[in-house]
């Protein structure tokens, strides 16, 4: 398996937890080492620290203190993961969820735009105008103003099913929607689509074909094509899906057949399928034993493959490892790609590494021109 690591400019990671091994305290007026910025002797975690607590926010060799919004430090030390953190121009959307919890599994948004109005909402979510909300200030330095969807009537959370996982962003129809997976109240796991700033979760559902049997639902990739969302539900016998209403999620399968699923394939869904040129969208699928990124080029307008790549690997930052629970076909190293956002000569691939830590690699133009070549 080839190591590209060559196409990589620069490395951004959120939320990687090194191992802290502690021989002795440190002195009592010495900042906490699990890295609340509190004074030892003041620090209400100190007793963790003494049990080789797991600390946050390693940007290669840099400590670095991200999660400033008040809550998120409690949730990272507390061993609640922050997954699949996504940059767009005007918003960060992530996934914070555990398994064994059953109390933090929600999306979190943030709207990186000030309103033009004073009279317009506060873009913090706090439902007052901007002129008169206390958080304003705390919006222009981008802090504090993320927005908890939780979907509590709609979504079922346990302690081995968390709630809304991998979610996707895709922009259609001048808005930014998430596809994402959860469980129903009849913990049946099925695909959503979310309207991030209408904060409307819909199930998505087929109308020509009966996928209520099927338990899992889940890897659905999205692409837009002539003004249409579309899905690609399955890779082993090439399986397609156009949106048809959005607000009751109904779809039409337009190509293959969804109950031909072939759950022992060798990819399936990844990051969603960009535009690249005339008739070739490109993106990553995912390979499984190992988890690793699989580049592919498909024709929307034939509904076909162009290509299939081998998988490929990155080195992963260091000290991410951390001993959560996986089953046995996910133990080990895993690269979980998730996102692939490119503007101009922006490219930002996104990898989830080992379940618990979510990398934004900026890739080369060229060298990544060169890869799809």
């Amino acid at each position: 398996m080839n190591n590209y690591d060559n196409i990589v400019d620069t490395l951004e990671v959120f939320n990687a937890l090194t191992l802290n091994n502690i021989e002795e305290e440190p002195d009592p007026n010495e900042n906490c080492l699990c890295g609340s910025g509190i004074k030892y002797k003041k620090c209400a975690l100190k007793f963790r620290c003494k049990n080789n607590f797991n600390f946050y926010c390693k940007i290669c060799d840099k400590y670095y203190d991200y999660f400033l919004e008040k809550g998120i430090r409690k949730h990272v030390l507390n061993r609640h993961r922050i997954k699949h953190y996504i940059k767009r121009d005007k918003i960060i959307l992530y996934n914070e969820k555990d398994i064994g919890s059953n109390k933090y599994s929600r999306l979190r948004l943030k709207v990186l735009n000030n309103p033009k109005n004073l009279n317009d909402l506060c873009e913090c979510g706090s439902g007052k105008k901007y002129k008169k909300c206390k958080l304003r200030f705390k919006c222009n330095d981008y802090k504090n103003n993320f927005k908890i969807l939780r979907f509590k009537g709609q979504i079922k959370i346990t302690k081995r099913n968390s709630g809304i996982e991998d979610p996707r962003i895709i922009f259609f129809n001048n808005k930014y929607y998430s596809i994402c997976n959860g469980l129903d109240r009849n913990l049946m796991k099925n695909m959503y689509i979310c309207d991030l700033v209408g904060n409307k979760l819909v199930k998505l559902w087929i109308n020509n074909f009966d996928i209520s049997n099927i338990k899992i639902q889940k890897n659905w990739t999205p692409y837009v094509y002539n003004n249409n969302l579309y899905f690609i539900y399955a890779f082993s016998k090439l399986t397609v899906l156009k949106l048809i209403d959005i607000s009751t999620g109904e779809c039409e399968c337009v190509s293959g057949n969804p109950l031909k699923f072939n759950d022992e394939y060798s990819f399936f869904g990844g990051t969603p399928l960009i535009h690249w040129n005339t008739d070739c969208y490109i993106g990553f699928a995912h390979s499984r034993k190992p988890y690793r990124c699989v580049p592919l080029m498909y024709n929307p307008k034939k509904m076909e493959m162009i290509r299939v790549g081998n998988p490929i690997t990155f080195s992963p930052p260091p000290n991410i490892t951390r001993e959560i629970y996986r089953n046995e076909y996910r133990k080990g190293d895993i690269q979980f790609p998730y996102d692939l956002y490119i503007k101009d000569e922006t490219i930002i691939l996104s990898i989830e590494f080992d379940d618990c830590c979510s990398g934004l690699l900026h890739l080369n133009y060229k060298k990544f021109i060169n890869l799809f070549n």
